[in-house]
């Protein structure tokens, strides 16, 4: 593949991330129209976050083994197109339970999406592969950044949420081409390797206790960032009646610190270490949510300013997957990826509940707490490995 070629793969990649934070980064800006229109409770939306992830997680294996039968380039259209399916589904909606039959089904486009994405990234003859997957990963906070703001200006104007689920589509829609028109890597003997290790018995895996805290750091420290993107706006509006469009800039300027902390940190742990930096992280976020909402509208800021160390979470704990289960990766990585979406989906089920009975300041504050638990089990995690090469930063087959 010349040069050339291999650049406008990769951006369509790029793309790809930037289309799947547009529905991601808009749906907590979005929280209380959506409560205003279809008359539900935060309740009813954690249930549509937990039956979403249903979608993701039963389709993850499915792309796994489709896969290999389509390769990776039809597997991406046919997630771009489930995609467009289901925004035309959301765009269309005449209740709320046609509107989660539209979030469901994205939910299987993104599965088969982030299959494609990943599968695709380590096989470019570059030397960059690491920095790569960032910036690929980088480039959904980026979306989101962006979309945030975008969305709150829409609501700030009476411009119907329907209007930008139609942006949306055009939007999957021009990737959909892109990608139909790209050329990406496809080697048998990659496929081939990655088919026969899924193949290994996982009962030595699943009896592991290192998988389940690997779960339990990712699942509970993805929190700091999804509890923001999902209930930051609907807490500022339920608690200080701050509008969507206010904020929405917080949310918003909370991804531009997230992108650029997730395209920045990484040096940082090549000096400092990885399980090491996750645990310091989750210690100075725990804290600095839990002083954030002690101060009202004050702390504001506090919780924004979180997204500059909470971008490195998912990559650094996923980068050392390879480590721990150096025979068995990909199915580590696999019930790694299944038990952090059940953790998050089910604490968004429960945000949305304790929002109905406790209110959603008092509810809030479970989100440090939750962050915490990550702390805990990263340093547990540290502690096992503290004297061992699993610790040590820059594994360069990565």
């Amino acid at each position: 593949m010349s040069k050339r070629k291999q650049y406008l793969s990769i951006a369509s990649l790029l793309s790809i991330m930037l289309g799947m934070a547009l529905l991601g980064g808009s749906r907590g800006v979005m929280v209380p129209v959506l409560k205003k229109d279809f008359l539900i409770d935060d309740s009813s939306i954690g249930t549509m976050l937990l039956i979403s992830t249903f979608g993701y997680m039963a389709f993850t294996y499915v792309a796994g083994s489709l896969i290999y039968k389509l390769g990776n380039k039809r597997l991406m259209q046919l997630g771009v197109l489930i995609v467009v399916g289901s925004l035309a589904i959301m765009f269309w909606s005449p209740s709320f339970m046609w509107f989660t039959i539209g979030y469901f089904i994205n939910g299987i486009g993104n599965a088969f999406l982030i299959m494609g994405v990943n599968i695709t990234t380590p096989l470019y003859a570059i030397a960059f592969q690491a920095a790569l997957l960032n910036i690929i990963h980088g480039c959904y906070g980026l979306g989101s950044a962006i979309i945030q703001r975008v969305t709150g200006y829409f609501i700030a104007n009476n411009i119907s949420w329907r209007y930008m689920f139609l942006g949306f589509i055009i939007f999957h829609i021009l990737v959909l081409l892109y990608v139909s028109f790209s050329s990406y890597p496809w080697q048998q003997e990659k496929k081939t390797k990655v088919k026969n290790e899924l193949n290994k018995p996982k009962d030595k895996l699943l009896t592991n206790k290192m998988l389940y805290l690997l779960i339990i750091t990712l699942g509970f420290g993805l929190m700091g960032e999804h509890g923001v993107n999902n209930w930051f706006v609907n807490y500022m509006k339920g608690g200080f009646n701050i509008n969507e469009n206010i904020g929405s800039i917080y949310l918003s300027l909370f991804f531009v610190l997230f992108t650029i902390g997730r395209f920045t940190g990484g040096f940082v742990l090549e000096k400092f270490g990885y399980i090491r930096g996750v645990f310091w992280v989750q210690v100075i976020s725990a804290f600095t949510f839990t002083l954030g909402i002690l101060m009202g509208t004050k702390g504001l800021i506090l919780i924004t300013a979180s997204g500059l160390i909470q971008a490195i979470i998912y990559p650094t704990v996923m980068i050392t997957i390879p480590r721990y289960f150096p025979n068995n990766t990909a199915r580590a990585m696999s019930f790694v990826s299944i038990g952090v979406s059940i953790i998050n989906n089910v604490s968004h089920m429960v945000i949305g509940y304790l929002n109905v009975s406790f209110g959603v300041v008092k509810t809030f504050y479970i989100v440090p707490f939750w962050v915490l638990i990550s702390a805990i089990t990263a340093g547990i995690i540290f502690k096992m490995s503290k004297n061992t090469d699993v610790n040590k930063p820059a594994l360069e087959e990565i």
